[in-house]
């Protein structure tokens, strides 16, 4: 089921042929609403009984995201450059996971490599496609990343894993 990503209420209302089901995600008012008997209605995508995950109505409105533009992508380095300098991730070592794409890159810091860690973890993301998204997580544990790769939105996470790394001799 595709989404349909619009402005606003009077634009939604301008569409027409519709499909009983069909979702929309309304910007200006932060709403889903969904053709339902012939008229849009206000739609919850958590609501009990209604099988689609808040993740795929979240990769559904990525995909028609515009890709970062370039003082986007400044600010996207900035929010990785906190989280790696932060005192609450200050760790050695980092993983940059995406789950549904079977993919992870494990980054260790080290002084006597040149590399500034952000320009790894961006030159890593732009060979897994185009970058749509990159905000700290809610808890702040990691940063969230969306990339669309062959037309299909994915999310990525980067972060601390020094725990997961067990050094031995």
């Amino acid at each position: 089921m595709d989404l349909i990503r619009i402005a606003n209420l009077n634009s939604l209302y301008a569409l027409q042929n519709h499909e009983e089901g069909e979702i929309a995600w309304v910007e200006d008012i932060e709403q889903f609403r969904m053709w339902h008997n012939g008229e849009w209605v206000a739609f919850d995508p958590k609501a009990e009984g209604v099988n689609l995950s808040l993740y795929e109505v979240n990769k559904q409105v990525i995909a028609q995201m515009p890709t970062l533009s370039e003082t986007d992508l400044e600010e996207a380095r900035l929010t990785l450059s906190h989280y790696v300098n932060g005192l609450d991730h200050s760790d050695d070592y980092y993983m940059l996971l995406c789950y549904d794409l079977r993919y992870f890159t494990m980054f260790a810091r080290d002084q006597k490599y040149e590399e500034n860690i952000v320009d790894a973890i961006m030159d890593c993301l732009s060979y897994v496609g185009e970058v749509k998204s990159v905000e700290e997580s809610t808890d702040g544990q990691a940063i969230e990343i969306w990339v669309v790769s062959e037309g299909e939105a994915y999310v990525m996470y980067f972060f601390d894993y020094g725990r997961g790394v067990v050094l031995c001799q």
